[in-house]
């Protein structure tokens, strides 16, 4: 039963994402009367449709600036091509003054990325609202989401439970990949060389001695994973305390600036290499707790059967 009123509140959900804030009341009431006639969730899921097929049947505007059944479509749209304009824009305005003879500052990044970012977002927010409002002056029909038992299971969170072969062998590789990297420089500090100078000082090999045992740890949850094949919440906690324990490791590790061979940080200039080394692992952080928290998101409130009770 908890995990049928899993099922529901996840559909019922999905729903009300495609519906303005005024709409959803009056609609999360609809589809509750609907559950409750039908008895069955997942067969009432399964006839009600997808749930954007759901929601044209429940918006009280079909026919507003961008047409509700464009709706699905324009946001994947937006998404897809603010993405790609940022990364463009982004490209566009810091990689070049890296490589000129200017005086780079944090206020500089910062101020370059946001000027990115408004670009990118204006720009992409009017293009792609002029093509749909196109679309829908023209009577263009875009397909419908596809509705079956696989679409089913990814909506209520059952596939996204799963840990796939290929998951757990690109894990493995990279552990081991990471491991002999990490050996290898506890023995030569100095083997890795840019532009024929050492990267690292002979000190930094205690440093790198501390590391290894976390690729090593990552091999006993490897051999968890495959025996289980799905996610539990120990070893989706496990799993995280060791991968953030390796991103602060290697933030950590890049940011102790005397490890730097001085006739390295000489030739790079170690006040830019200091921003750019610690713009990156800010942004490898944030992008590690969000991930972390969006998996840990699924495993702790995933509908798949058994997770519920």
């Amino acid at each position: 039963m908890v995990y049928g009123r899993l099922m529901r509140d996840r559909y019922i959900e999905a729903v009300l994402h495609y519906l303005r804030h005024s709409e959803r009341a009056e609609a999360r009431e609809q589809l509750q009367q609907r559950f409750d006639d039908g008895g069955d969730e997942r067969a009432t899921i399964r006839a009600l449709g997808h749930p954007f097929a759901c929601s044209l049947s429940l918006t009280k505007r079909p026919k507003a600036v961008v047409r509700a059944e464009y709706r699905l479509h324009y946001r994947k749209s937006l998404g897809v091509v603010i993405a790609l304009s940022l990364i463009a824009a982004l490209a566009l305005l810091l990689i070049p003054p890296l490589f000129r003879p200017i005086r780079i500052t944090r206020e500089f990044l910062l101020t370059r990325a946001l000027l990115a970012i408004s670009i990118s977002a204006l720009s992409s927010a009017t293009l792609v609202t002029l093509l749909f409002v196109l679309f829908g002056s023209l009577g263009v029909r875009l397909p419908m989401p596809r509705w079956d038992e696989a679409a089913l299971a990814h909506l209520l969170g059952e596939d996204e439970l799963m840990i796939t072969g290929g998951e757990l062998w690109s894990e493995l590789i990279l552990s081991l990949l990471c491991l002999a990297l990490l050996f290898t420089l506890s023995l030569r500090p100095d083997g890795v060389k840019i532009q024929g100078l050492p990267l690292f000082t002979a000190s930094a090999r205690g440093l790198f001695m501390a590391g290894i045992p976390i690729p090593i740890a990552s091999i006993p949850l490897w051999v968890w994973k495959r025996r289980r094949g799905t996610w539990s919440r120990p070893l989706f906690v496990w799993d995280t305390i060791r991968e953030v324990v390796g991103v602060l490791y290697t933030v950590v590790l890049l940011t102790r600036w005397n490890l730097y061979t001085p006739a390295f940080l000489a030739s790079v200039g170690e006040e830019r290499l200091k921003i750019i080394i610690t713009a990156l692992s800010v942004l490898w952080i944030g992008l590690t707790l969000l991930e972390r928290a969006n998996d840990g998101y699924t495993v702790f409130t995933g509908t798949a059967p058994g997770r519920g009770s």
